[in-house]
């Protein structure tokens, strides 16, 4: 939409083939964390809120390793024409491809556990995603899909936290190391309300430098109106065990939708 604005959408070819690319990767990386969950034991030690293939018993470990090949594969094959039309794009693969690698199999979960993997997420799900596709349909890099890859990956690297902390004892019972283990309980509360007042900070930032009209303030206001109920819960949580974080990561994910839908509704006025 911004590019359509600016006149600077130039090859719908590129982005198309881009975007299906990141779907094949998106989805055999996801294959590929479920098959490190069950083969490394974290699913046994933290239970998952949504059904995993390899747990119902629909799909062998396996052969969802051998799926997941296969989508990579298809990744990198329409990958390639993005490659060749749109020369620029070679910048983000050449800096995005070692830090996947790094990331995904170097260390077992290492998106999870380490530091570093928390940081390539950010990085790979923020401004990799936004300045690649950004360059797949023919634009430059510029500071407006910079500004929204930094508030992107920061977002999700929070709804990361704060699953993590919705395992917090039988992470730390199970040695699994993040930063929510190593903060504790107590501090970590304070990281999470903290991550996401930096969040909230970089979405008003990104609305008062490029938005339109009243949708300047109308999505910050909106905003910080569902996420008051959700530091209050967080306040409340008094311990790692019962329902409360469990129900603490349903609210995240609910302000995350609706985050999501406010983009929507603003790029369709727009």
């Amino acid at each position: 939409v911004k590019n359509i604005s600016a006149e600077t959408f130039y090859d719908p070819v590129s982005l198309t083939f881009a975007v299906v690319s990141l779907l094949f990767i998106y989805g055999g990386l996801n294959m590929r964390n479920d098959v490190a969950d069950h083969v490394s034991g974290f699913d046994r030690v933290n239970t998952s809120v949504k059904l995993k293939p390899i747990n119902a018993g629909w799909v062998t470990a396996a052969q969802l390793s051998k799926l997941s090949w296969i989508a990579i594969f298809f990744a990198v094959l329409l990958a390639l024409p993005v490659l060749l039309l749109q020369f620029e794009t070679w910048k983000i693969v050449a800096i995005s491809s070692p830090l996947l690698v790094a990331g995904q199999f170097l260390q077992k979960n290492s998106y999870k556990e380490k530091w570093f993997g928390e940081l390539v997420l950010f990085f790979l799900m923020g401004i990799g995603v936004a300045a690649g596709l950004q360059l797949a349909m023919g634009a430059g890099v510029d500071a407006q899909v910079i500004a929204f890859g930094l508030f992107w990956g920061s977002v999700v690297v929070f709804l990361m936290h704060v699953n993590n902390f919705s395992h917090l004892m039988t992470s730390t019972q199970a040695g699994i190391k993040n930063s929510i283990t190593k903060l504790g309980f107590d501090r970590s509360k304070i990281f999470l309300a903290l991550w996401w007042c930096a969040c909230l900070f970089l979405w008003t930032w990104f609305h008062l430098n490029f938005g339109v009209g009243f949708w300047k303030w109308f999505g910050s206001v909106c905003l910080l109106a569902v996420t008051l109920p959700f530091f209050i819960l967080l306040y409340r949580t008094r311990s790692p065990i019962g329902s409360d974080s469990v129900y603490f990561r349903v609210w995240a994910y609910r302000i995350f939708a609706f985050m999501v839908f406010l983009f929507y509704l603003e790029l369709v006025w727009n």
